[in-house]
């Protein structure tokens, strides 16, 4: 079949799967619920407001919305836990009404996306077709339903692995800037660009310069070191028990740890990961000559941890094990495949939607034959295995069920809109039940294998150094 064939089948495929979890998201009337905060801050921000206040934004939150759009619950006030300076890329966004920002936003979600599978063309010289149905399943399912910045963050990160390939630095930096709107993914990355790409190192400290300054902008002095000492923690402490959450945070609150020792494990693995990530990522950078490494690497050991991880962001290491992958060989190629199968499936989703066991299952297949290569048999148990996984998932959840239950009314609290929305995660969305376990096992497992895929790498120089000539090539 000729490539734009394929590329069309697989666009038409995305599509069709964005437009079901849009159709069933505006159902539960749950549409574009984070964009809604986003929203709400940006237009506080505007009108002089603090944003991170709950009297701010709850007004805006509430108002109802067609089409499934969301709206914040009765007493709480949803927050946009983002820098000043990210929420000023919001403010033109609240300055329109709502449907069209929304509309907008879907737009450059959509187009983020694509953009995402572009750029790992560009930087793997894959087919395109191949890099759209490694990420587009994640994308759908998660992140644009709900209007998150995966994709966001993703094809950021990817611009600047393939501007500093380039030796494009002021690229670079805008692309470094556009990734710190979620700062604990990106600034592992940019610390790594900026000790290991002596060429970066002015411009990015004009670009944190910059950073500050519009921080700055959105509320003097006081309003940032009240974003660092109160916005941060109290968003950390909220979302403790969230089953959204797959950091060390949640594992050691599932395991009856005290809030306070919870959280102090989630900021120590964070740190000891980031150090990993970047020793990997100089090794890497300096083996293959290549600083896209240097961009890609700590991000993805990073989210292996932490206090706040998403799946969405958990995505940013699903081009590190495609890329890791296509320059290995032997035993830890496999590896990196493992990793990238098990990193390309929601796993948690299909407890609330029993019909992804099927996508997930075309996905793992398309990945096997597109991505990894493999003949139509190899495909086909692939295929398999991940109906298997899914089935075993929701087979746990009917069996032990997810301890969430049917929360009470809730009264708006004053202060910050973390306070009303930890009220609401624990009343609605935390749970430790055994079912959550099991459906983030796999992804947790991904991520294992891709550290111990790098650690299994560097300690083999030979496993890596018989494709250097192949990634000249794709450099020049």
């Amino acid at each position: 079949m000729p490539s734009k064939q394929r590329a069309l089948i697989a666009v038409a495929a995305a599509v069709l799967l964005m437009l079901w979890e849009l159709s069933n998201c505006a159902a539960a009337h749950a549409l574009f619920g984070d964009f809604r905060a986003f929203y709400c801050a940006g237009a506080a921000l505007a009108h002089g407001a603090n944003p991170y206040a709950a009297a701010s934004i709850y007004t805006c939150e509430r108002v109802p919305m067609p089409f499934g759009l969301a709206q914040a619950p009765p007493g709480v006030a949803v927050p946009a836990p983002f820098p000043g300076y990210a929420l000023l890329a919001f403010v033109p966004f609240g300055a329109l009404p709502y449907l069209t920002a929304s509309v907008l936003w879907l737009v450059v979600l959509a187009a983020t996306i694509v953009l995402s599978a572009w750029m790992l063309t560009r930087l793997l010289d894959r087919p395109f077709e191949a890099m759209l149905a490694t990420l587009a399943v994640g994308f759908a399912v998660v992140s644009l339903p709900y209007g998150e910045l995966g994709s966001v963050i993703v094809v950021a990160l990817l611009w600047l692995a393939l501007a500093l390939r380039r030796s494009a630095w002021t690229w670079a930096t805008v692309a470094g800037g556009i990734a710190m709107v979620l700062p604990h993914v990106a600034l592992p990355a940019l610390l790594s660009v900026f000790l290991f790409v002596p060429a970066m190192r002015t411009r990015l400290s004009a670009l944190a310069v910059v950073l500050a300054a519009l921080d700055l902008l959105c509320g003097g002095p006081m309003a940032a070191i009240s974003y660092l000492r109160d916005v941060l923690p109290a968003h950390a402490h909220a979302e403790i028990g969230s089953t959204a959450q797959y950091g060390v945070t949640w594992v050691l609150h599932g395991l009856h740890a005290s809030d306070k020792a919870a959280l102090a494990g989630g900021e120590i693995s964070y740190a000891i990961m980031t150090l990993l990530g970047l020793f990997a990522a100089r090794a890497f950078t300096a083996r293959l000559h290549d600083p896209a490494y240097a961009a890609l690497i700590p991000p993805a050991f990073a989210v292996l941890g932490g206090t706040f991880m998403h799946y969405t962001q958990i995505m940013v290491a699903i081009p590190v094990a495609l890329l890791l992958h296509e320059r290995s060989s032997g035993r830890a190629r496999d590896v990196f495949a493992g990793a990238l199968l098990l990193l390309a499936v929601p796993w948690t989703w299909v407890l609330g939607e029993p019909a992804l066991i099927v996508v997930f299952a075309l996905l793992w297949g398309a990945i096997a034959a597109l991505v990894l290569r493999c003949n139509a048999a190899v495909s086909l148990r692939a295929s398999l295995a991940a109906a298997v996984i899914a089935a075993l998932i929701l087979v746990a959840g009917s069996h032990f069920g997810s301890g969430l239950h049917r929360g009470e009314h809730l009264t708006l609290q004053g202060g910050l809109a973390q306070a009303s929305w930890q009220a609401f995660v624990q009343s609605e969305r935390a749970s430790s039940s055994i079912v959550w376990w099991i459906a983030k096992a796999p992804t947790w497992f991904g991520l294992l294998l891709l550290t111990f895929g790098c650690a299994n790498v560097l300690a083999k120089n030979g496993e890596v150094t018989e494709r250097a000539a192949s990634l000249s090539a794709v450099k020049a």
